[in-house]
């Protein structure tokens, strides 16, 4: 059996930096849940697990702030827009099937090493998921720390480990000792940073030898210096810094099994958080409840005819004036149409005597034209050498603008969020498909966001999204030659050098922040750091090129933010998003 266990302070926090602050309608905050439930999916699909529990610290002080009053002293207050998320993520981890764990006077990293250990012990693999390095000295042969970073997750076997470290991972306690952790307030050897520790256990293994050996070890005057009256803080440091791995928390590990939970539950509280993407993501279409059907709202049962007579249907249309229709997709291609009313469904097939024809001639006519992906028909129309003419909607993009962080609506999920019964269909073939299941939707579906649409956001319509689907269209179709080796390269050389420029950004400000938040980044500068604050705005510090440029000779780290900024912007646009 495979366990996946997750630091849920370390990831929620990762999750919510990471993500722009979103609520819903309602104004509850939902940026940390969406990203932490997204790393999770993207978690199992790496280690494909059959059980999984997501472990939290509590509010109250464990045994290691009893032993040392200073522990994690002066770390900043948890945002409140986070905080109101905690209850809502563990809520929802159970509702799909996740055990949550915390346990009084104990921290998770304590769970992730009392289930690491259980798991070693029954002989099944155990992934722990977190941030925090501190978690590789729980890696084993049965135990895989996967580390998130700001590029991806990696994964750390005990090989893998020693590749990177060149030390066991029971020696990265060791290091810890004598280096000391900031973040924790673990004052280890004062003076002592992380490469002459990584260096001193390399050579010696232990605090214990390094100790008993004092006078003997080949290290710089400077170092023995530094060591010598330190040991009480190095064991110290290491006794606070060690995960316990007999936490009071349940070691049966059948009892974490994934396939419990309520997804009625779960899929309520998505639509409540408005979080639909996740519906999706989580399979949980089929436990939407179904619309209601009132005397004021019943179901619909529609027609299906199939168009035989090209000219008939295009005479048709043009005396409606209007059509709403939705491209018949195979292999990536348009391959038909079905063609909707209020009262009958028709498709027009590809093989049909005249398709071609048709479709130069309903593209560029007059017809007032409302369709769902209007790309795949504009590529069609790219092939027949014809332009789509007046086009009123897209749902695809009328729904993107009105929810831009959905990460793409099918037509059931906006059903679901709309309220909209699914019509019923009589005389439907069985090679119909799910086509004319969403085919069906579309015209009330059309008619309800076409409604939720404010002024601005119908002119971002009409005078950037629709016309600018020809042109992607058009450089689709044309296509360009692209070096996907040396794109790759590019981009993880990039990565190591923004990893290099956050870790010390990091340094420079005494704490870990997001650098792409403007307000965060605001704090650092002319707060933490006191810095000449030459412009600020009624939303806060400014911190725009222009504001830092001006700050170049007042402190080194803007030199680091201004290239930090070029490059991630080079990768997110250059390497990544080809």
């Amino acid at each position: 059996m495979k366990l996946l266990v997750i630091d849920g302070n370390s990831i929620i926090n990762r999750a919510f930096y990471g993500i722009r602050l979103l609520t819903n309608k309602a104004g509850v905050p939902t940026n940390a849940v969406l990203g932490f439930l997204r790393i999770y999916k993207k978690l199992c699909d790496l280690c494909t697990p059959d059980a999984a529990a997501a472990a939290f610290d509590l509010s109250e002080p464990t045994f290691r702030h009893k032993q040392y009053d200073a522990y994690k002293a002066g770390r900043r207050k948890m945002p409140d827009e986070l905080a109101e998320q905690l209850p809502i993520l563990k809520e929802l981890l159970q509702d799909l099937g996740i055990r949550v764990l915390e346990t009084p006077g104990f921290e998770a990293d304590d769970i992730l090493g009392t289930l690491s250990a259980a798991c070693e012990k029954s002989g099944n693999d155990c992934f722990l998921a977190t941030g925090d390095r501190d978690a590789l000295q729980l890696v084993n042969d049965h135990t895989t720390v996967l580390l998130a970073s700001n590029k991806e997750t990696k994964a750390y076997t005990p090989q893998t480990l020693f590749d990177e470290y060149g030390v066991t991972p029971k020696e990265m306690i060791e290091i810890k000792a004598l280096q000391g952790d900031a973040s924790d307030n673990i004052p280890g050897v004062a003076g002592i940073g992380q490469k002459t520790a990584l260096s001193l256990i390399q050579n010696y293994h232990s605090i214990d030898y390094i100790f008993s050996h004092l006078d003997t070890l080949d290290v710089k005057p400077g170092v023995r210096t530094k060591l010598q009256g330190s040991e009480e803080s190095a064991r110290m440091s290491k006794h606070i810094g060690t995960i316990v791995t007999d936490a009071p928390v349940d070691t049966n590990i059948e009892t974490y099994r994934l396939g419990g939970g309520d997804k009625k539950a779960a899929a309520a509280k998505f639509r409540e958080l408005e979080l639909y993407s996740l519906i999706d993501t989580f399979d949980l279409g089929g436990e939407a409840p179904p619309a209601e059907e009132t005397p004021e709202t019943p179901v619909k049962t529609m027609q299906f005819t199939e168009c035989t007579d090209t000219n008939e249907l295009l005479n048709r249309l043009q005396n409606a004036g209007k059509a709403w229709f939705l491209p018949i997709k195979a292999n990536g291609s348009v391959c038909g149409f079905y063609f909707v009313t209020d009262e009958s469904v028709t498709r027009l097939q590809s093989g049909a005597a005249g398709f071609d024809a048709f479709c130069r001639a309903f593209l560029e006519s007059k017809i007032e034209k409302y369709t769902y992906d209007l790309k795949a028909t504009q590529h069609l129309a790219i092939a027949l050498g014809c332009e789509v003419q007046n086009v009123r909607a897209d749902l695809m993009l009328s729904a993107y603008v009105l929810r831009p962080t959905d990460g793409g609506s099918t037509l059931p999920r906006l059903a679901g969020e709309y309220g909209v019964p699914a019509p019923k269909c009589e005389n439907a073939p069985e090679d119909a498909g799910d086509a004319l299941e969403d085919a069906l939707l579309l015209k009330p579906l059309i008619e309800k966001t076409q409604a939720a649409l404010d002024d601005k956001e119908q002119a971002l319509l009409g005078d950037v999204e629709l016309p600018l689907v020809r042109v992607l269209a058009e450089m689709e179709s044309e296509g360009f030659a692209a070096d996907r080796a040396g794109i790759e390269a590019f981009s993880q050389m990039l990565s190591a050098r923004i990893d290099k420029l956050t870790e010390e950004i990091y340094a420079y400000i005494g704490e870990t922040f997001n650098i792409n938040s403007p307000k965060q980044l605001g704090v650092a500068l002319f707060e933490k750091l006191g810095l000449p604050c030459p412009k600020k705005t009624k939303s806060g510090y400014s911190t725009n090129a222009e504001v830092l440029e001006k700050l170049q000779d007042t402190h080194p780290v803007i030199s680091l933010i201004l290239e930090y900024r070029k490059l991630t912007k080079l990768k997110s646009t250059y390497c990544d998003g080809l």
